[in-house]
């Protein structure tokens, strides 16, 4: 697989800087609720992608689920290996969310949780939306929770400070493109005693209007938008999560 601008910061700075802020407890309230929203009881069959280090897919798998978890990162999949111990599942792949590699019609359920689309442009997105269309049974159902561009923050660009533990501290700055909706983020992370290193990456917060564009044209219908995985209502000052269902007898 060849090295993608995104790669560096989806790798082992992301497991330093995330992790310490994702709780165990708060992923598993999300992928639950995700479930819930979806109408996938225990038993289904769900894709986790990207699934990072298994943050969703682990505790899914440990409810009943039968989960595969797709990411492009071998360390964050090394991650998501030993979280998972020796379970059998989730099982756990490495490829190309572009290009699943899965037979068609095999998922009751696909979750995307966590601002996972936009690193690189439209219509790469609409062919990963097309590729987990693909994979999903007739009547199966996709979730994705993400950031969207009217719930960008007003100031550009806007700094965060995160305490991790430890000592060590991240820097969060945001730069905002507002005609395009490209968003630059630049995340250093300060260890104790150590040097800070600093990641760069840049990606799109689609609007919902267009979110829900590119969905009917991978060929969902019945397309729900919500503002929280508990199926809240959605405004510009909410998250954004749509609930997207593969028509029956396509």
């Amino acid at each position: 697989m060849s090295a993608e601008p995104w790669e560096a910061f989806f790798d082992r700075h992301y497991l330093l800087t995330y992790t310490p802020l994702q709780t165990d407890d708060r992923s598993r309230a999300e992928v639950f609720a995700a479930a819930r929203l979806a109408g996938l009881p225990p038993g289904s069959r769900v894709l986790d992608v990207p699934c990072g280090y298994g943050r969703h897919a682990v505790p899914l798998a440990r409810e009943g689920y039968h989960v595969v978890g797709l990411d492009h990162s071998s360390s964050q999949l090394d991650e998501a290996r030993r979280r998972r111990g020796t379970a059998t599942e989730p099982g756990l792949v490495r490829a190309d969310y572009r290009q699943i590699p899965i037979a068609a019609g095999v998922f009751d359920g696909v979750v995307t949780l966590h601002s996972s689309l936009g690193y690189t442009n439209e219509d790469t997105d609409r062919s990963v939306l097309r590729e987990i269309r693909r994979v999903l049974r007739p009547g199966g159902r996709l979730v994705i929770e993400t950031n969207h561009r009217d719930r960008l923050p007003a100031r550009s660009p806007a700094r965060e400070w995160h305490p991790l533990g430890d000592g060590a501290v991240l820097l969060s700055e945001h730069r905002i493109d507002r005609v395009t909706g490209m968003v630059e983020l630049v995340h250093t992370y300060m260890p104790a005693g150590g040097p800070p290193e600093t990641r760069t990456i840049r990606w799109r917060a689609y609007s919902a209007t267009e979110f829900v564009r590119m969905l009917a044209d991978a060929g969902f219908g019945e397309i729900g938008c919500y503002g929280s995985l508990d199926g809240g209502p959605f405004g510009a000052d909410t998250r954004l999560v749509l609930v997207a269902t593969a028509p029956a007898g396509a």
